[in-house]
């Protein structure tokens, strides 16, 4: 737990909406932060099926950002559950190249910092090979 430092405006509005629906205002910032945080993982859903989200969660132990990112909705605009065994990333393979490339790259730097802290200035008579076109 800690302390997050709002605006006098929105501590305003926290206290007038936490008095109109019977809540503390940190119950309200809560909520607010809450809906917030489904709003961003589930964009495409309204206000009622958030709300639904919300009860789902709490009926099964509170929200975890762990949890909330693995429920979807199907067509229907039903809420599922997306359920992987093991340790598995969806989008892993739009994103494999890049990371092959990044590391790829990071590898032949260092043998490049290295070899350069190793030979320092030392020259070489091999000639450059050419590029490709």
């Amino acid at each position: 737990m800690g302390i997050v430092k709002i605006s006098d405006q929105m501590h305003e509005n926290l206290r007038v909406a936490g008095t109109a629906l019977s809540r503390s205002i940190n119950a309200q910032a809560e909520h607010w932060m809450r809906v917030g945080m489904l709003t961003e993982l589930h964009p495409d859903l309204d206000h009622r099926a958030i709300c639904q989200l919300l009860i789902h969660y709490e009926l099964n132990g509170g929200l975890d950002l762990t949890t909330a990112a693995s429920v979807t909705t199907d067509p229907t605009r039903k809420t599922a559950a997306v359920i992987t065994k093991g340790r598995h990333d969806p989008c892993v393979g739009i994103r494999a190249t890049p990371i092959a490339e990044a590391m790829l790259a990071l590898v032949v730097m260092d043998h490049v910092l290295r070899h350069r802290a190793q030979c320092g200035d030392v020259e070489h008579t091999l000639a450059p090979i050419a590029a490709r076109a």
